[in-house]
């Protein structure tokens, strides 16, 4: 049954976030309110970056879930924040040089979608190396009734964090501006280190309760 969770895992998130970064790009290309074409674009390229995202996540997840803990970190927590800190300090430091042109918000998302595809790919191959050969012989098998009643209250639960986490950066949006929200989200970002440990332990934690 593993090869088939995996394989149906990955359609069914590559389809919700095709569906998603869709709309969003739609939205954002027929906005009525003009948006500048910088802004315009970051969004696009944001709705770019949410298939490749969650499928990152997903081989990401799977990985922690093999109990390959250190292999199912690397992704996420070193090469996408790794490759992007390098990229925008070379961009900053050489840009000039090269005649590029400032740090621009979508140049920074566009930097984004590039270094998570190169974590998509990474991610992928970690997860082909760890599988175990009998899961790689075996041809898949589906479960689709258990399936969906363990993952309608993860998913419950999963848009109730994404919910309380990003309420207040929308409304500090509409009320002040994005200068003044992009401002708040990094002194957020900053403020998550104070759970770092707590980071660290759950992903140790985590798939040894699960089995």
């Amino acid at each position: 049954l593993m090869r088939g969770l995996l394989r149906q895992a990955n359609v069914v998130v590559l389809v919700s976030s095709l569906v998603l970064g869709t709309a969003a790009g739609i939205l954002a290309w027929n906005s009525g309110d003009p948006l500048p074409d910088a802004q315009r674009i970051s969004l696009i390229l944001a709705a770019l970056l949410v298939p490749v995202a969650t499928l990152t996540t997903v081989s990401a997840s799977a990985l922690r879930g093999l109990r390959h803990v250190v292999s199912g970190q690397i992704s996420e927590a070193l090469v996408i924040p790794g490759f992007f800190f390098m990229l925008i300090i070379c961009w900053r430091v050489f840009g000039d040089s090269f005649g590029l042109a400032g740090l621009a918000p979508d140049t920074a998302v566009g930097l984004r979608l590039a270094v998570t595809v190169v974590a998509l790919f990474i991610g992928a191959i970690l997860l082909v190396r760890k599988l175990p050969p009998q899961v790689r012989r075996s041809a898949p098998e589906f479960d689709h009734g258990n399936w969906t009643r363990a993952a309608i209250p993860l998913f419950v639960l999963s848009a109730a964090a994404i919910i309380t986490t990003q309420t207040d950066v929308l409304m500090l949006v509409a009320l002040q501006g994005n200068a003044s929200a992009g401002i708040y989200q990094g002194a957020a970002r900053g403020a998550e280190l104070v759970a770092f440990s707590l980071f660290v332990v759950n992903g140790v934690v985590q798939p040894n309760i699960s089995k």
